[in-house]
């Protein structure tokens, strides 16, 4: 004879069971002790539950039934197999095992960056797909080596008309001296990678690639023997000198053939408008700049006077910062060009959410190997969008450099490539999706806005920016 069960369904130490019809159609009886639960603590069938399984399965071997009812996750209610001499049959046993919660899925690439976050960012100014509160912001990174390698692929078929005819180009750098202090050793160690990627680029498209690496203690003599031999031997159609060399060296660069400097290095004699690097930022900018204001610190450099002549060649609003001026008052640009070749100068102080873009042309190699940009790692994450160091600018400058040499003696009619749009936010849009999103600027104090605030606050600007100081990247 079966065991009797008591008031609440179970013998002494075992699972509490509630009378219950094996098809599990109808709502069991609780106990009392089961009513005094909340809902989403009992393991009892009710709103909110799912059923797993198809009702009615019949039972096979010792597996229970497939009517399986879960409370994610907290109960289970599973229905006892229907078999002959189970005195418990036709109850339902209650388990209290907590059920594995699912692991949460961290967010892709594509949603945290670029034009699809960008779509969620706009749709959060008052739509549904708004970000939580205090939830990060990165910027989307431009990517040089895309467009790099989008111009090799392009640039490939001239192969065939420069490599039959032996054209070469020569690339001259310098080495740092015994002695030397290491703020010039970090400089050459940039020029050096530099020159690496530009025997890389020449080589790709036939060139025989001249990469001469001249001592620093060269003599002046030599190093102006060497120019002059690039400008008279004809099979050499393009000759470019790392920057910087030596002091003592720097009028002699002036000797070169305006023909063959593809580089701009001769300034106002140059048949270029301004160098590669300067070319390939405001390529950069220009698909961000209508109704911008761009804010170039290191204006008075090699690469930031560049950037300014060909920005004003396309009627874009300027805001020239250099060394003695408050570099605060780029945060209220809508894009920011550094070209001052200074390890993290610009701060969350200077960087700010609504910057459509941030072109970071610095190169800084550092004593533990890494390589530093202008921009701050903490304000690096706070623009809607930026190019990084390693990968954004130099890239580009080859890719500038690539066009220019093969338009100079392959194709005269070649067009210059464009840098790719990217969706952004106007400061307006910008100013919405920080309200609804609860985000704010790291490092940014209640108060007055620091771009507008006088005082004598003055970030350092080198004197050169990289192009006198060291290639940029």
């Amino acid at each position: 004879m079966a065991p009797r069960l008591g008031r609440r369904g179970g013998l002494p130490g075992a699972p509490r069971r509630v009378p219950c019809r094996s098809d599990g159609r109808r709502r069991p009886v609780r106990d009392r002790a089961e009513s005094r639960l909340p809902r989403h603590q009992r393991g009892l069938p009710g709103r909110g539950y799912r059923r797993l399984g198809r009702p009615g399965t019949a039972p096979q071997g010792d597996q229970s039934r497939t009517d399986l009812l879960v409370r994610p996750p907290r109960a289970v209610l599973l229905l006892r197999p229907g078999r002959a001499g189970d005195p418990h049959r036709g109850h339902a046993l209650l388990r209290r095992d907590p059920l594995p919660r699912r692991a949460v899925r961290a967010p892709s690439a594509a949603r945290t960056a670029g034009p699809a976050a960008d779509r969620d960012l706009a749709a959060g100014a008052g739509g549904r797909r708004s970000r939580p509160a205090g939830a990060p912001v990165s910027a989307h990174q431009l990517s040089g080596r895309a467009v790099l390698q989008t111009v090799r692929e392009d640039l490939a078929a001239y192969r065939a008309v420069i490599t039959p005819a032996r054209l070469r180009v020569t690339v001259m750098r310098f080495e740092p001296s015994e002695g030397d202090p290491d703020p010039w050793r970090y400089r050459m160690e940039a020029s050096r990678i530099s020159a690496e990627q530009k025997v890389r680029a020449f080589s790709h498209l036939g060139f025989a690639v001249d990469h001469v690496v001249l001592p620093g203690t060269v003599s002046a003599a030599e190093f102006a023997d060497r120019i002059d031999a690039c400008n008279t031997d004809e099979a050499t159609r393009a000759v470019i000198v790392q920057f910087p060399p030596p002091a003592r060296l720097v009028p002699l660069v002036q000797r070169l053939d305006p023909a063959k400097d593809i580089d701009g290095l001769l300034g106002g004699r140059s048949l270029q408008r301004a160098c590669a690097t300067a070319d390939g930022i405001s390529r950069i900018v220009e698909p961000f700049a209508e109704g911008a204001t761009v804010a170039v610190v290191g204006a008075r450099g090699f690469v930031g006077s560049g950037v300014m002549r060909l920005l004003a060649d396309r009627n874009i609003a300027l805001l020239p910062l250099d060394q003695g001026d408050d570099l605060r008052r780029a945060a209220g640009a809508d894009i920011v060009v550094s070209t001052a070749g200074s390890a993290h100068l610009l701060t969350p102080e200077h960087i700010r959410p609504h910057h459509r873009v941030v072109v970071d042309s610095g190169f800084s190699p550092r004593a533990d190997g890494t390589v530093a940009g202008d921009i701050h790692p903490r304000a690096a994450p706070l623009p809607q969008n930026i190019t990084p160091v390693p990968g954004g600018v130099g890239p580009i400058e080859m890719a500038v450099l690539m066009e220019r040499i093969v338009r100079q003696v392959a194709d005269p009619a070649l067009q210059p490539w464009t840098f790719p749009k990217t969706p952004y936010l106007t400061r307006r849009a910008s100013a919405a999706r920080m309200r609804s999103t609860g985000n704010h600027t790291p490092g940014r104090k209640k108060g007055p806005d620091p771009a507008s605030a006088p005082g004598p606050a003055h970030a350092r600007v080198p004197s050169d920016n990289k192009k006198r100081g060291g290639p940029t990247r």
